[in-house]
């Protein structure tokens, strides 16, 4: 098995953005994408992924051209970039301003403010995507271990159960649904992979268990947990439970790209 991935619910939002295709030439024209609580990889009920909904908004524009749109996600080395390809014509031309500063934002092709992706073949990204954690190490201190199957839960079961009993030993018992809890926590994770301060001056942007918990918890946002990366079929929609401090310590040198930190312990429980 690979190592876990988490990925964090984006907001309801709405894009759009211009594209333009030569030889053969097809006019610059507005693509949309729906408002929709989305997730990057994985559809939300009916509600496609993000990457899809992208797919399928930029193959809706003319019929000259292919496009795909993948992610770098299943490898341990995975770098979490997205990369849009395409055959059919010479050069796309992608413009995005205020419609589509976030989406291109969320994606890792900018930081931040309106630009352009210009390709041929195809173009990646220059940071992970957001509302992603790809961590250097597997999960610790579980209540269990990882399921293989969603035939099976993560964490274990806690019902919110009451019994009471009478002087004379009588017994009434009042049982209601039931819940999973699991305990969210990694030990010896790399700077790079905790803080944003170390992952934006060494290069590796959006990298951060920081950048992740700030999209996620800062959005009010559920996330799934992927026991396997390499395996978007099995995942787990759960929830922090004790989201409201940031909790990272350093474990082996504070400073620098290789320093060595702890993150968590949090409590998530699922998600129904």
């Amino acid at each position: 098995m690979a190592l876990e991935k988490l990925e964090a619910r984006f907001p309801s939002t709405a894009f759009s953005f211009t594209l333009e295709e030569t030889t053969p030439n097809t006019a610059a024209a507005t693509v949309s994408i729906a408002a929709a609580e989305r997730y990057l990889t994985t559809s939300n009920g009916a509600t496609a992924s993000l990457l899809s909904a992208l797919q399928t908004a930029l193959n809706a524009f003319s019929a000259n051209t292919t496009y795909t749109v993948t992610l770098d996600d299943t490898a341990d080395s995975a770098t979490g970039k997205v990369t849009i390809a395409m055959t059919g014509c010479v050069q796309s031309n992608i413009t995005f301003d205020t419609g589509a500063t976030a989406l291109f934002n969320y994606l890792g092709f900018t930081t931040g403010g309106s630009g352009s992706v210009g390709f041929g073949a195809s173009a990646t990204g220059s940071y992970q995507a957001r509302f992603l954690y790809l961590p250097n190490v597997g999960r610790t201190n579980r209540m269990g271990s990882n399921p293989t199957s969603t035939s099976y839960e993560l964490g274990v079961p806690e019902t919110d159960y009451i019994a009471t009993m009478a002087p004379g030993g009588q017994v009434k018992r009042t049982v209601y649904s039931t819940r999973y809890k699991e305990n969210l926590e990694f030990e010896l994770v790399v700077g790079t992979k905790a803080l944003t301060r170390l992952s934006d001056v060494s290069g590796t942007v959006n990298a951060s268990f920081e950048r992740f918990y700030r999209d996620c918890v800062g959005n009010a946002s559920p996330f799934r947990y992927h026991p396997d990366r390499s395996d978007d079929a099995v995942y787990f929609s759960m929830q922090f439970m004790d989201g409201a401090e940031f909790r990272c310590r350093p474990e082996f040198r504070w400073d620098g790209a290789s320093s060595l930190w702890h993150i968590g312990p949090y409590e998530i429980r699922k998600l129904v």
